[in-house]
């Protein structure tokens, strides 16, 4: 049997997903600690770094229940944190913080990301003291000379290059600059910024090789520059691609050593398991997953991938009398082909882990990559040799760097050229499980399917004979392995097509959790979209954090109408973040759509300003106003011409009809105000009911539900807010009504489906 390592890895994974989903207990333990309180705990530090300026130690702690427990510590005192070292024992004393655990789709789960690395929660403001002066002279040893060498780059290069370099050589992400990690992000580069088989191949076996040219013994190499790369494994982090980097680093100098034949894929497989056994929940980290797969690609994809390209015929490959300058063209193009197909394949490999994580993927990316690799190698090269000629003499540090700036200027060029052109960074949205399963199905059948059908697909062939291969393939997918390039690019294109289609079979309203705000998404089942409200005066950044995972995840890159009830921060500040985007739009919005007192409020000022500075058109309703968009019918219910208020007594109030039945739209509607809403609800099917103002004690009133009579009642509020939301006397008159009640504040977000005359409810954590 062919790669049995490989076979028995998948195996494990396979049976490691199926444990995990069907006893979800084996995720984790329930938590320990409660948000906001204050935390004594006693550990040792097993880490130290500074991020974002901050001082920050980690700490292996001891607690009742807990034996390995480990925590972020922010140390407020700067003076302390100088003299604690890796392996002291301290007591540590501050207020215990929660990780945010992701309520809507598409949102960053902090809590489960932290939990992969063991980290149960992180203290702030935390005072130190010592315990234990015993330390551990190797690690702190590493942490003293990262430290050393991040202050090289920061006094040689500009803050901006500094950053990336930090990054690529030491591992810090802390000191990145923000608009230069989106826009690599954005073309598909930042994979550089990691620890990863390029930086440990180039020093791994640049180490290697040098030792073998001056002659230094192949045993004495090998151990010498492995030594090497586990220190600076532990000095950078050692994070999931760069365990995976050395152990198959480890894994190519043992058969070198052992005269074995090395295998890309079976180490892949080794390290795959060394990761999951430590840790099982790295099979929902997307490191891992990007990592893995970028492997994989290389390995599996490439031939299928060169079997699609026309190959160069044998009167042209057969040519010696060539000229030198003909050579080295055809040289150029095969090293060009050759770091094409590697990208492609890798691209291929990965697309459905891109997509599930992150919901774009970088168009140019494959071309991009053509340019970046090749000087990545170089930036390495003169990163080291500037790292070392600096630590010799230090006050010529700026000019040993000076290569590296140039090179990183080139790239970010590179970068803006590429981020210019037209769409370079599609909205493709999360796949679903099928998807992905039929994605890597056909791309398997591609990979396969052989060119001549003298090659057998699993061993010996029984195409006409009765056996378990035809069961369980059937006699037309055995038949058909003689596949040719043109086949296998529809094959390979039909997969790409499944993977990204996002098909809707009905009308949804969600209500995102955004904390103490108002947010709520209508994907209208012919393809229209629609926000009302977009803010948080609780969540920061409710809009990039929040808001856009939520439509990037769901293919959403454009909103045909956005309604503001009105312009309190926690109904707008969303909005004012997407409109206010600058540089490459990542939701465009097409139609704003306010009441009459926009003209008049200064709140409204800056919404409409940046309105008209991203050409989204405004439009003005109030009382009366009725449109259509797609299967919807819109009434806006509040308020009229003649109205007179400020603040919640502005709140636009609207009805949505879908299929015969109504959600009521409230805003912070008052309940004073509530009457003159009534009046124009009339005989109108309420079935859907936002309740107004978060479930204020003072709205949603007796009378009001009265005429409404709602089956389902939908709160938006923060968990635990300072103002009491939602309120029990609202809760208490909902349900004397019989409402169903449904909150963001335990529930997370909470979708509402319209379809053939019914509705269903499904909450986010309950999914």
């Amino acid at each position: 049997m062919r790669r049995p390592l490989c076979l028995l890895c998948f195996f494990y994974v396979a049976g490691l997903i199926l444990i995990l989903e069907l006893f979800p207990t084996f995720k984790g333990e329930a938590e320990q600690f409660q948000e906001k309180n204050m935390c004594t705990l006693s550990g040792e530090v097993y880490r130290m770094e500074y991020k974002n300026d901050k001082s920050v130690l980690y700490l292996k702690a001891s607690k009742a229940g807990i034996p390995d427990l480990k925590v972020i510590c922010y140390v407020a005192d700067a003076e302390i944190f100088s003299r604690i070292k890796i392996g002291n024992r301290v007591l540590v004393k501050g207020t215990c913080r929660l990780f945010d655990e992701a309520s809507n789709d598409g949102q960053f789960d902090g809590r489960m990301y932290y939990k992969i690395q063991g980290i149960s929660c992180f203290l702030t403001g935390c005072q130190v003291s010592l315990e234990d002066g015993g330390f551990r002279p190797y690690e702190q040893g590493l942490f003293v000379v990262r430290g050393y060498l991040s202050r090289i780059f920061e006094r040689s290069l500009p803050e901006r290059y500094a950053g990336i370099m930090q990054a690529m050589f030491l591992g810090e992400k802390g000191g990145l600059d923000e608009e230069i990690k989106e826009l690599f992000q954005r073309n598909g580069i930042s994979h550089i910024l990691a620890i990863s088989g390029l930086h440990i191949s180039f020093l791994g076996m640049g180490i290697f090789r040098f030792l073998k040219k001056i002659r230094i013994p192949s045993l004495a190499g090998a151990v010498f520059s492995m030594a090497f790369i586990i220190s600076f494994g532990i000095m950078t982090g050692n994070s999931a691609s760069t365990i995976r980097s050395i152990v198959m680093f480890f894994l190519f100098i043992l058969a070198g050593l052992w005269g074995r034949t090395y295998d890309m894929l079976t180490g892949a497989a080794l390290s795959a398991a060394v990761l999951l056994l430590k840790q099982p929940l790295y099979i929902y980290h997307s490191g891992f997953l990007l990592s893995f797969g970028a492997v994989t690609g290389i390995a599996l994809l490439v031939p299928a991938v060169e079997r699609m390209l026309p190959e160069e015929s044998v009167t042209e490959s057969m040519i010696l009398n060539r000229s030198r300058k003909e050579k080295a063209v055809r040289s150029l193009k095969q090293k060009v082909k050759s770091s094409m197909i590697a990208s492609l394949s890798i691209s291929l490999a990965t697309l459905p882990i891109q997509l599930y994580f992150f919901y774009t993927f970088p168009m140019y990316s494959v071309f991009l990559n053509l340019f970046i690799i090749p000087l990545m190698g170089i930036l390495m090269a003169a990163g080291a040799a500037g790292l070392f000629l600096s630590c010799l003499v230090p006050l010529w540090s700026g000019i040993f760097m000076m290569p590296c700036k140039w090179i990183l200027q080139i790239c970010e060029g590179l970068c803006r050229i590429f981020d210019a052109l037209p769409g370079g960074n599609p909205v493709l949205g999360k796949p679903r499980l099928w998807q992905i399963v039929l994605y890597y199905g056909l791309l398997l059948w591609m990979l396969f399917m052989k060119e001549t059908s003298g090659k057998k697909l699993f061993g010996k062939a029984c195409l006409g004979k009765s056996c378990f291969k035809e069961k369980i393939f059937g006699k037309w997918l055995l038949r058909k392995r003689n596949l040719h390039g043109k086949q296998r690019i529809c094959i390979l294109l039909a997969g790409i097509f499944l993977l990204c289609i996002r098909p809707r079979g009905a009308t949804a309203l969600t209500m995102l959790d955004i904390g103490q705000g108002d947010c709520m998404v209508i994907e209208e089942k012919s393809g229209y979209n629609i926000l009302v409200d977009g803010g948080s005066s609780d969540v920061s950044e409710a809009g990039r954090y929040r808001i856009i995972p939520y439509l990037k995840s769901h293919g959403i890159d454009s909103l045909d109408y956005v309604f503001v009830s009105h312009a309190d921060s926690d109904h707008i500040s969303g909005i004012l973040e997407m409109l206010s985007k600058e540089g490459k739009e990542e939701i465009k919005i097409k139609h704003l759509v306010l009441t009459k007192f926009a003209m008049s409020d200064s709140d409204y000022d800056k919404l409409l300003a940046y309105a008209n500075q991203r050409g989204a058109k405004v439009l003005m309703i109030s009382e009366g106003d009725r449109f259509e968009v797609g299967n919807t019918c819109w009434e806006c219910l509040y308020p009229g011409m003649d109205e007179e208020g400020e603040g919640n007594d502005q709140s636009m109030v609207l009805f949505m009809e879908c299929r015969g039945m109504g959600t009521l739209f409230t805003g912070d509607l008052p309940g004073e105000r509530e009457r003159k809403a009534l009046e124009k609800i009339g005989n109108r099917n309420v079935q859907v009911l936002k309740v107004a103002h978060h479930g204020s004690k003072y709205s949603t009133t007796e009378a009001f539900l009265e005429s409404c009579l709602p089956g389902i009642a939908i709160v938006s509020a923060g968990q635990n807010n300072s103002y009491g939301h939602p309120h029990k006397e609202v809760i208490e008159r909902l349900e004397e009504r019989g409402c169903r009640i449904y909150g963001t504040y335990f529930k997370g977000a909470i979708t509402i489906r319209y379809e053939n005359g019914k509705y269903s409810v499904l909450t986010y954590k309950e999914m």
